[in-house]
């Protein structure tokens, strides 16, 4: 079984499918366990492979901006801004005001990083 999966594997980064080639073993056992048909087998690998593409695309993108820090809505800390509620702040995290056009710019002091020695 196991230099099936290898040959697999091999396969699989042959025709550059190299997410998929990672998860192979794993998927495998899933549907496995599940009982899947080969459809739904081929789905799984194909989207595997997608999000890993979308992943290290986003991670590129996110290198080339070059951005100082990078932070998402779910490392905001309420706490330090009381002029924003939570029920506000959810209703941003939907992010329809994507689709509705507006900006949207969050605001504050910087936080000092600092070495002590």
């Amino acid at each position: 079984m196991q230099a099936t999966i290898e040959s697999l594997k091999t396969s699989l980064r042959t025709v550059n499918l190299h997410n998929a080639a990672e998860q192979i073993e794993e998927l495998l056992n899933i549907s496995l366990e599940e009982s899947i048909s080969y459809e739904k087998f081929l789905e799984r690998i194909l989207q595997c492979e997608i999000k890993g593409r979308e992943k290290k695309r986003f991670e590129r993108r996110l290198k080339h901006a070059m951005f100082p820090e990078y932070k998402t809505l779910d490392e905001f800390d309420l706490n330090e801004q009381p002029s924003l509620s939570r029920r506000q702040f959810n209703q941003l995290k939907e992010l329809s005001w994507i689709e509705q056009g507006y900006n949207l710019i969050l605001l504050g002091p910087t936080v000092e990083k600092r070495c002590f020695q």
